[in-house]
This record gives structure tokens, C-alpha cells and sequence, in this order.
């Protein structure tokens, strides 16, 4: 009787993997013919949308754009701010384009005032402003405290 039962589940599963080989690949190509058919016709219509990557690609590009203009308001009365303390640079920032138009080179060992410690999503970086009154933004981590103003260096 358990030879019969077997018996009976190796024809299942035969039949179930002959069923299997004879209907997935041409279910798979046919499927994928729809999707390459679909993108084909999307593109080739001139579509506004084009592809999601595109369409990522652009809002990218406009919130950087927006994260620019925003930094550039930021900074623009710094000659007018009053110092809050006096940093020295302990790193040059490698990837200037990070720091945007707002951004200020600094070289290692420059001292700086530190006009404003950035809030919200500015929260990383300094206002500062180089012995010549030039002023932009900086990263705080690569700022090290020298003096608070009305207090002397220890």
C-alpha cells in the first residue's frame, strides 16, 4: 500500500514538472516581451515622463538646486554677523562640490570666525568668514574651537 502512495506522488510530481518545463519559459518570454514592448513604445513616443530614473534624476538636480539657493540666502549678510568664536581649520574639505556655491575654501591651519553653527538639515556646517571677509559655509567637524568670544585661549 505505501508502494502504491509512491507511486502515485512520483506520477504527481512527474506531470508537475513536465507541466512546469512546457509553461514557465514561454509565461517568462512572453512577459518580458510586454515589458521590453512597453518601455520600447514609452520612449520611442517621446513620453514627458521618460524613464522613473530620469524623472529621479531631475528632482535630484531641482532639490540641489533649491539646497543651493537656500545656503547661498543663508550666508549673504555674514559681514554684517558678529563673531561667535575663532576656529581653526583641522581638515581641507577634498570634495568642494559638496559644499555648493556657499562654500568657502579653507586651507589646514587657517583661522576663521565662526559668524553661525548651522540648524535643520544645515545642521553639519559653520558660517565663517576668512581674515580677507570672505564668507561661505564650512563643515563643523573640520573646525576646531580656539576661543569664545570675551574669553582668552587656554
Amino acid at each position: 500500500m505505501a508502494g502504491a502512495s509512491s507511486s502515485g506522488a512520483r506520477r504527481f510530481l512527474s506531470s508537475l514538472k513536465r507541466l512546469a518545463v512546457q509553461t514557465v519559459p514561454p509565461v517568462t518570454m512572453v512577459a518580458c516581451g510586454s515589458y521590453v514592448a512597453f518601455e520600447a513604445h514609452r520612449v520611442l513616443s517621446g513620453s514627458p515622463n521618460g524613464s522613473d530614473s530620469a524623472m529621479l534624476r531631475r528632482q535630484m538636480e531641482k532639490d540641489a538646486e533649491e539646497l543651493d539657493e537656500r545656503r547661498l540666502m543663508w550666508i549673504q549678510n555674514g559681514s554684517a554677523r558678529k563673531l561667535l568664536y575663532s576656529a581653526e581649520v583641522i581638515q581641507t574639505v577634498h570634495n568642494i562640490q559638496a559644499l555648493g556655491p556657499a562654500g568657502v575654501i579653507l586651507m589646514k591651519n587657517e583661522v576663521v570666525e565662526v559668524l553661525e553653527e548651522g540648524q535643520g538639515m544645515n545642521q553639519g556646517f559653520s558660517v565663517v568668514r576668512r581674515g580677507n571677509g570672505e564668507v561661505g559655509i564650512f563643515p563643523k567637524q573640520y573646525l576646531r574651537l580656539q576661543a569664545v568670544k570675551g574669553e582668552t585661549p587656554e
